[in-house]
């Protein structure tokens, strides 16, 4: 945790307060030796109807972590365990986001340590593909020069190639003391070729040290954030407090946005959760630090750089409304874009708070759903998922289970959305195979690409292909069954 972090939340203390509760429920807590502590993942919704995701920590080796899958109703298996061997981790260690299912079916994610020593003390990380059954490869490992550490989640285009960042590495000189360096943004196709698009430099006109991954923009450009760097001011830490920037498909890097830039960092901080993309085309993100009270901000920005925030968190006399909002938000079928506060919030029982569940609209309108009580999970660090079902699940990084990590639980929500069709991959060109995930897929009788008619392949109740029709433009995807139709929560934005 930052410093600066730290000591603002020492500062501010335990605080209490009454919030409204929605329909909550735990449907799963870890053992530590089936994982524990999910970090600040995000689960999956695989072509099976499963989510998928990893803990930082557990399974056959305490300080390894897991990939694993979990059913709506929480049977979860483990797939894989890294590092099994009790005396190294030659194959990595903690994946801290969970993983993106890809176009061919199989996981993409990474580890924070993992095989190279020249990174103390627990190796620079690496890029693995893991497949539904477990079966393990790894695609890269970092070597400090090429990037260290990566926590952000991948993305794939429509090509193919995923996208990710690094934490560390890089320009490692740039960006002392440690000698950690300042991070990286790289790109790897699915058979392993790697290349490295930048290299930060924590420069003023310069991020440095992106947590948070990347998205692609409807408009084909890249867009992150950075923890640190931009411009320095008297309330940030000597290397700034992290910019917003776009990157293009060539990889040309341009910050947006430094935070900061008005008196005690009211405009936010440290933001460490990557973008979303709203369905008016502007991008919506958090900080965890910054605001009148320093609890963080939500904030939304337009891709040419107009900045406005939308809501200081603590903004409550009793912060019941949570506080450090450290995960990417999500814009759900209703519209409105819903996300987590890793602290604060009405609890006692967590020396910060125990952190809380939100709703706000595109005009920054926040309401409380959740106030974590502390028992069976709190601090949920991570983003959210709405499943197909129309729920949302999450985790929590902590519990207050015996436990030899800090485990933490898995999570649903249900604020009475319906269910929806969701895209395997939300951008393709004409007669290309798109995936469809659902449910009560069996009964399929039409799919169409804003409204025009595609041919389509039943793979399974929860999974379709579709190939897109000529003469289709941009827009969503409609599937008819025998229950009625689905429509997609995402624009299929076709490209050249």
């Amino acid at each position: 945790m930052p410093l600066i972090k730290l000591a603002r939340l020492l500062l501010l203390g335990v605080i209490t307060s009454v919030c409204s509760a929605q329909t909550f429920q735990t449907i799963f807590a870890f053992t530590g030796h089936d994982g524990g502590t999910p970090g600040w993942m995000t689960l999956s919704q695989g072509t099976d109807g499963n989510f998928y995701g990893t803990t930082e920590y557990g399974g056959a080796n305490p300080d390894g972590g897991t990939v694993f899958k979990i059913t709506p109703d929480g049977t979860i298996t483990t797939l894989y365990s890294f590092c099994a061997q009790s005396d190294e981790c030659p194959t990595g260690s903690q994946p801290s986001v969970g993983v993106i299912l890809a176009e061919d079916g199989t996981y993409w994610g990474s580890t924070y340590f993992g095989d190279n020593p020249v990174c103390l003390p627990a190796g620079c990380g690496n890029v693995f593909q893991i497949t539904p059954k477990g079966e393990m490869s790894f695609e890269h490992s970092f070597q400090r020069t090429d990037g260290g550490s990566p926590r952000g989640s991948l993305v794939q285009d429509a090509n193919g190639n995923l996208y990710g960042t690094t934490e560390d590495g890089g320009n490692w000189v740039m960006c002392a003391p440690g000698g950690l360096g300042c991070g990286t943004i790289f790109e790897i196709t699915p058979n392993g070729t790697f290349n490295t698009l930048h290299l930060f430099s924590g420069t003023p006109g310069d991020g440095a040290n992106p947590v948070g991954g990347l998205i692609q923009a409807s408009n084909g450009n890249f867009y992150g954030t950075t923890s640190s760097g931009g411009h320095s001011t008297a309330n940030c830490s000597p290397s700034g407090c992290g910019t917003v920037y776009r990157m293009t498909p060539k990889g040309v890097v341009t910050v947006i946005h430094s935070f900061c830039q008005q008196p005690d960092c009211v405009d936010g901080g440290d933001p460490v959760g990557s973008l979303v993309e709203g369905s008016d085309g502007a991008l919506y993100g958090t900080t965890s630090f910054g605001g009148p009270s320093l609890w963080g901000t939500v904030f939304k920005l337009t891709p040419e750089g107009q900045f406005t925030i939308l809501y200081n968190f603590c903004s409550l006399s009793n912060c019941s409304d949570g506080g450090a909002p450290e995960a990417a938000l999500i814009q759900a079928t209703d519209g409105n874009f819903y996300g987590t506060t890793t602290y604060s919030g009405n609890s006692g029982s967590c020396r910060y708070g125990c952190g809380t569940l939100f709703r706000m609209t595109p005009q920054g309108e926040l309401t409380t759903l959740y106030s974590f009580e502390g028992t069976p999970g709190f601090e949920p660090a991570g983003g959210l998922l709405q499943a197909t079902n129309g729920l949302f699940y999450g985790s929590t990084n902590s519990s207050l289970i015996s436990c030899y990590t800090d485990c933490g639980t898995i999570f649903s929500l249900d604020m009475g959305l319906g269910p929806f069709v969701a895209l395997q991959r939300d951008t393709g060109k004409i007669g290309q195979t798109a995936g469809i995930l659902g449910q009560g897929l069996k009964s399929t009788t039409a799919v169409s690409f804003n409204r025009v008619p595609a041919s389509f392949t039943i793979v399974s109740d929860t999974y379709l292909t579709a190939t897109v029709p000529v003469g289709v433009t941009t827009g969503y995807i409609e599937v008819t069954t025998s229950g009625g139709s689905l429509t997609s929560n995402k624009k299929f934005r076709v490209i050249p």
